[in-house]
This record gives C-alpha cells, structure tokens and sequence, in this order.
C-alpha cells in the first residue's frame, strides 16, 4: 500500500491509465472489428485482466472495466466464447471491493455496472452457459445496483433489465 504513494509507482500508473483510454479509443474508432477481435483482444484482455485481478484493490485501475466494457459494446456476439473468462478475472474482484459500503471507489462501481448491462445487452447467450450460481449472483449484483443510492448506478443498473439501446443511443455508449 504503501508502494502505491511513491512518486515512480504513482508516474507508471499514471501511464497504464493513459495507455487503457488509448486501447478504448482505438478499439471504439476500429473498423475491422472482426480482425481487431482475432489479433489484439485476446492478448489484450490476458495482460489488463490478469494484472487487474491480481492487484490489491487500490491498484485495480476502473480504466480497465470501462475499456471491457467498450470491448463488449464494439464486439458483441464476437465476445460471447470469452465472457465467462471476463467475469472470472474482474466480477468478484471488483464485487468485494464495492459491496463493503456506498462511497468508496464510485468508479469502479459505475463502470462496474456499466460492463453488466453491456454484457447482458451484447453477450446475453454468454450469460445463460454459467453455472447457476454464478448467474444468480449477476442477477442479485444488478438488482443491488437498482436500490443503490446513486442515481447513476440505479439507473445503469436498471437499464440492465431492458438491454437494448434507447432511441437516439449508439453501440458505443453503454
């Protein structure tokens, strides 16, 4: 924790974080989303999934949901065979950080819920091969998330139980 304070470590993070918004942009501005998913996404999640879910909780960077979450709005169905490795690596993870109370890492719990509407919008199929007890725990996670006390995440979260883009919303903002 404490490593977390030094001046280099704060300098390197600092550098993922640019480096994940910059892997968002490209991945949301891609047009080949079929190569893009073929060559640059299994390395990808393999190296940001692995490192976040390894991290102690301060060190987990809410950059990495909200590029998953970008991954499984631009590839949608293209991702269904690697949902279950996704949830492995961040649902618990990031659930045992955010359920403890309302306030701490608010980013986390935002692109939290933001990745469970797009995988229930994008990746539903995905969702129905997981054991039940997983499943349920999804379910309860998004129905905690409509009683939250953000409106925000209330909002995403209920969202999540109609998944289909509003009128006038596009693929890219879930």
């Amino acid at each position: 924790m404490v490593a977390l304070k030094m001046p280099r470590t704060r300098g390197l993070r600092t550098i993922k974080k640019e480096i994940l918004k910059l892997m968002d942009t490209y991945i949301r501005r891609a047009e080949e989303v079929e190569s893009v998913n073929s060559t640059f996404i299994p390395p990808l999640l393999e190296a940001v999934l692995g490192d976040y879910n390894r991290n102690v909780p301060p060190a987990r960077d809410a950059e990495v949901l909200n590029v998953v979450t970008t991954i499984v709005s631009r590839l949608q169905a293209l991702l269904n065979p690697q949902i279950a490795a996704i949830l492995d690596a961040v649902f618990d993870s990031t659930l045992n950080m955010i359920n403890q109370d309302f306030t701490e890492y608010p980013e986390h719990r935002i692109g939290f819920y933001k990745l469970l509407r797009a995988i229930v919008a994008y990746c539903f199929p995905s969702l129905l091969s997981l054991p039940a007890q997983q499943f349920k725990l999804i379910f309860d996670s998004i129905i905690w998330g409509i009683k939250h006390t953000s409106r925000d995440i209330a909002d995403i979260s209920l969202a999540s139980t109609f998944p289909f883009p509003s009128y006038g919303e596009s693929q890219g903002d879930s």
